[in-house]
């Protein structure tokens, strides 16, 4: 992060006091919205395990997930990278999910088609697309109905609500 001189930190706190809003603080100094979070809000806060201040949004994230306890060990988690992990492992362990994202490969095969084709096609970003293929995500139920009719995987509703559980 580029260093931020004095005078911005001085005028950030000054309109911070004079009840402007984060981003419109953000516009007026041209900082960062997070930088301006940081030097307002969050600086203040003392962190509980240091005594001190915390230093950054980082450590400030860091001690909000190691508040958290791991559902699996029933312990709290000891970083951040262990919480996200976990997360992470959740989201690609759901059965579901993979079903789903093995049924949208074999349609997209099968009609020779892209994931850009099937997102423009039932309205999300090829990025939302990709999440439902990597199993890292699960559609809401009009995007669901929308994909299986274009992919034309022939079943229906209720049956992939039993399918996928």
């Amino acid at each position: 992060m580029p260093k931020i001189p004095e005078e911005t930190k001085e005028e950030i706190d000054k309109l911070y006091k004079d009840g402007l809003k984060l981003p419109a603080i953000a516009r007026r100094t041209g900082a960062s919205v997070s930088f301006v979070y940081w030097a307002t809000w969050l600086r203040k806060r003392i962190n509980p395990e240091t005594g001190g201040l915390f230093a950054s949004l980082t450590e400030y994230h860091e001690h909000l997930a190691r508040k958290k306890d791991n559902p699996e060990t029933g312990m709290p988690f000891e970083s951040l990278a262990e919480y996200r992990g976990y997360n992470e492992k959740m989201r690609m362990g759901n059965q579901r999910n993979k079903w789903l994202g093995e049924m949208i490969t074999a349609g997209l095969n099968q009609g020779g088609y892209c994931q850009s084709w099937l997102a423009e096609q039932i309205g999300v970003s090829r990025q939302a697309v990709s999440l439902y293929v990597s199993g890292k995500s699960f559609p809401k139920e009009e995007t669901l109905g929308r994909l299986v009719e274009v992919l034309e995987l022939g079943i229906e509703y209720d049956s992939l609500e039993e399918a996928v559980g």
